[in-house]
């Protein structure tokens, strides 16, 4: 009789995809997601962890065993502005594992405030043309513009006025 014997298929780790190694301007509660492991024995497993250092010493976020291949960071967990590194660990039934390759991302600035100063809050009797006056904007980069707008209703819904002005 004839015989043969197939080379075992060899797992494929799961690769990260989103976001893209060195994307700019992340979400601090970006969906991670990655491609499915592949050619092992299923089911797989995912273990995922983010790094706030590039020697992967600084773990700032890790969830394991996952079942699915994307996992959404909570708010709180990252910074604005912040380089991180991250890996996806794969797993099959029997029991192959690996690392992927380490990916990194810098998430996106938060989004500069200012406070406006007057007229106060629910003030009365204030003149037909008021001065606005706000304090300085932080969180952000680069110029600030501000867009004053005025509804003559507490819902918003009637706006009166619109006004732009680089600060």
């Amino acid at each position: 009789p004839f015989s043969f014997t197939t080379l075992a298929a060899t797992f494929t780790l799961a690769v990260p995809t989103f976001p893209a190694d060195a994307a700019l301007g992340v979400s601090k509660t970006v969906l991670l997601d990655w491609s499915d492991a592949a050619a092992g024995t299923a089911p797989y497993t995912y273990d995922v962890e983010i790094f706030s250092d590039a020697g992967l010493t600084t773990s700032v976020y890790s969830d394991a065993a996952l079942g699915v291949s994307q996992e959404q960071v909570p708010a709180a967990t990252l910074s604005p502005s912040t380089q991180y590194w991250w890996v996806v660990k794969s797993y099959d039934a029997s029991p192959a594992d690996g690392y992927s390759s380490v990916f990194t991302f810098t998430t996106a600035a938060d989004l500069a405030t200012g406070l406006l100063l007057t007229p106060a809050n629910s003030a009365t009797l204030q003149p037909l043309s008021p001065t606005f006056t706000w304090n300085a904007a932080t969180g952000g980069i680069g110029a600030y513009s501000f867009v004053v707008k005025i509804y003559s209703d507490a819902l918003l819904t009637t706006l009166v006025h619109t006004s732009a002005s680089q600060a």
